[in-house]
């Protein structure tokens, strides 16, 4: 397998607080990366690292051999869902979807990817013309993980995607997850939910004081 993601020494500050000291990480092509950590460890922070949503204060960080910087300033084949960079809650669920395909100027490519397909693999509805604002937790978190997918990305990058999610959407996450593994996407989620991780990841990182640490490796996927 190639390495897709690599940071080598880096460290990042916020003002005094210092979330991370000369960390060093390695993706592989087709891993399956799980990250946990107690809260305020900086799991979400990394996630943030190695798309490019926030420099390092120091170090390197290279996504298909290209190093984040300020001409490559976001990783270019990645699609992620985070609780902040949530949904356009005056627009309907499909219409979210249709923005942010327009946005990443591509075509979609396969029926898979499609807005209308990814908003039934999530289990809501596309002709339901209701405004995000009246979702629930748990439709906009479903709605989230959508647009990660929009334009079929090599890397998908979760936060904490079973959050909010009722036993139907943990079983449509789930579901998900093992269609995206089978094509071969490089995955990296967070989680407080060790065995949610450990049934889905092959590699599962520890995020703590500072430092990101192995917990396993070549984890079979069940």
């Amino acid at each position: 397998m190639s390495t897709v993601i690599s940071l080598e020494n880096v460290s990042k500050k916020y003002k005094n607080r210092q979330v991370f000291n000369s960390i060093n990480m390695t993706i592989n092509s087709g891993e399956v990366v799980g990250i946990s950590g107690p809260n305020g460890s900086g799991k979400t922070t990394l996630l943030k690292l190695i798309l490019g949503l926030t420099p390092p204060t120091s170090g390197a960080i290279e996504i298909e051999e290209k190093k984040l910087d300020s001409k490559n300033l976001f990783a270019q084949n990645a699609g992620f869902s985070f609780k902040e960079f949530g949904p356009l809650n005056n627009y309907s669920g499909l219409n979210n979807l249709r923005i942010v395909s327009r946005l990443k100027k591509k075509d979609l490519g396969n029926s898979f990817t499609s807005p209308d397909n990814l908003m039934k693999l999530v289990g809501l509805d596309p002709q339901n013309a209701t405004k995000v604002k009246k979702y629930s937790l748990g439709m906009r978190q479903r709605l989230s993980i959508a647009m990660s997918l929009i334009n079929n990305p090599k890397i998908v990058v979760w936060d904490e995607p079973e959050n909010s999610l009722d036993n139907e959407g943990k079983i449509l996450l789930q579901d998900l997850l093992s269609q995206l593994i089978s094509q071969k996407k490089t995955i990296i989620m967070t989680s407080h939910d060790q065995q949610f991780l450990m049934h889905n990841a092959t590699t599962l990182f520890e995020v703590n004081a500072g430092r990101v640490n192995v917990l396993l490796e070549n984890l079979p996927y069940d």
